[in-house]
């Protein structure tokens, strides 16, 4: 995984995917201005990014490990084999 910072507008799916520490949140409370996203993204550059990213990357690691992936991964496929055997 690659510590990449996110910029975005706040979001339950990116709350659930990165963590709500886990990326930049755009402030939309005085609207959806251009100024809003310069200030999420003079945020990154200020080293909140590199921070907000590590949070994510740790919030990945522990929430989607290899193990629960792929038996998450094994499961989905098992349902798809069987509604195609009945369909």
């Amino acid at each position: 995984l690659m510590a990449v910072p996110v910029v975005a507008v706040s979001s339950p799916v990116l709350d659930e995917l990165l963590g709500y520490e886990g990326y930049i949140h755009v402030d939309l409370s005085r609207g959806a201005t251009s100024d809003a996203w310069n200030e999420a993204l003079e945020r990154v550059a200020g080293g909140e990014g590199r921070a907000a990213a590590a949070r994510a990357r740790q919030h990945l690691e522990v929430s989607f490990s290899a193990p629960a992936s792929g038996e998450e991964l094994a499961a989905l496929y098992h349902r798809i084999c069987r509604s195609e055997a009945q369909g």
